[in-house]
């Protein structure tokens, strides 16, 4: 069974005429812009995960101790 088939209408429901083609101009970067944000805080997070306890503490330690 092939996936063609649960999409076989798909050109009856969504007709692309040129407000549809403008809805979707905008609609489509906007929503890679959503899809990117969790993959780009995912890639933060497995990069400072890497870097270590000294060095994530070494502005911590020198912002509290400011001025003493």
């Amino acid at each position: 069974m092939s996936l063609f088939v649960f999409f076989k209408d798909a050109r009856l429901v969504f007709k692309l005429d040129a407000l549809s083609r403008e809805i979707l101009g905008i609609a489509l970067p906007s929503a890679l812009a959503v899809a990117a944000d969790p993959l780009a805080s995912l890639i933060d997070t497995a990069f400072i995960g890497h870097l270590g306890v000294r060095i994530l503490y070494g502005p911590f330690y020198d912002a509290t101790n400011y001025g003493r």
